[in-house]
């Protein structure tokens, strides 16, 4: 009996409880930035600090750092 009502439990309350993955599949915005260099760099926007941008390259996969100012 107690065996029913756990699994009970489960199936009921088991996407509530799982509300934390969804947040996994939000990505960030996708962005172009052109420098004052000229060099251009695409991505998705992964931290706004207060003089910093990072953003996930999207040709290399690797995290750039886009200081402001």
């Amino acid at each position: 009996m107690q065996g029913k009502v756990m699994a009970m439990f489960v199936i009921l309350f088991l996407p509530i409880l799982n509300a934390d993955l969804y947040a996994k599949e939000r990505r960030g915005a996708e962005l172009a930035v052109a420098k004052t260099d000229g060099q251009h760099i695409a991505g998705e926007l992964i931290a706004v600090k207060h003089s910093m941008l990072l953003l996930l390259d999207a040709n290399t996969g690797a995290d750039v750092s886009l200081i402001l100012g």
